[in-house]
């Protein structure tokens, strides 16, 4: 078994025990159009999806695992556009969706965000976006893809932004991402944690839990964004002579 298929069928154990654990299998299905033979039950193999799709369906789920409340809709598509999931957190609603439409409030350039979570159940903007999730697959993520989503996260005025790696990006891409304020974390199957998560996927499951959770309560890209603001604004009131 190489790599990627060990990687999918990690991610998908992980995926069947997020969904023990909120007891809602029968309410999941693969597509966006429901048919009986594609709603989840034990022992199905990994679908053939992306494995990008595998990273935001399980990052999906445990952020309503995570929620104090969740309702979910009578057919949640696992691997398809969904949205609003209505959830409790911290004491506020906030609604999930994925690969939702939006326009950002500088360019009027239009996005599709893996996973959005907002304040209201309205069309998402980015008057009411809080926080981003993407997945890539990419083998080496470098500097482009960063530079890119800082800009699409700029634009949306992003509380938080989460970026997923399969694999660990260089440690000079790692520091870059979080001087702009951009989580940047690997699922690491490149290193020995692969074989923890082959003795029990649950950990992954767990793991990727914990780190949503810690860049949704630190919202560290707009503290980044208002700290350069700050500075910014305090070169401008200097003088010629200061």
């Amino acid at each position: 078994m190489n790599i990627d298929n060990q990687a999918r069928w990690i991610l998908w154990r992980a995926i069947q025990k997020s969904m023990e654990i909120l007891g809602i299998s029968h309410n999941i299905h693969l597509r966006r159009k429901p048919a009986w033979k594609e709603f989840i039950f034990a022992g199905i193999e990994v679908p053939d999806v992306e494995i990008w799709r595998l990273v935001e369906a399980l990052s999906l789920l445990e952020i309503m695992v995570r929620a104090e409340r969740v309702e979910v809709p009578v057919n949640l598509s696992l691997f398809g556009k969904t949205g609003p999931v209505k959830l409790r957190e911290e004491g506020a609603d906030r609604y999930l969706w994925s690969q939702p439409t939006l326009q950002g409030s500088e360019s009027n350039l239009g996005g599709r965000p893996d996973l959005l979570i907002t304040s209201s159940c309205v069309r998402p903007t980015s008057e009411n976006a809080l926080r981003i999730i993407e997945c890539k697959a990419h083998r080496k993520l470098g500097a482009r893809v960063v530079r890119q989503e800082f800009g699409k996260a700029f634009d949306l005025k992003i509380h938080s932004y989460l970026i997923w790696s399969l694999t660990t990006p260089g440690q000079n891409i790692i520091e870059g991402a979080k001087k702009l304020g951009i989580d940047l974390c690997s699922l690491e199957f490149d290193t020995g944690k692969r074989q923890d998560y082959i003795a029990d996927p649950g950990i992954l499951r767990q793991f990727v839990g914990d780190t949503i959770k810690k860049s949704s309560n630190e919202a560290r890209f707009i503290e980044t964004i208002n700290s350069y603001r700050d500075l910014t604004a305090r070169k401008m009131l200097k003088g010629p002579g200061d």
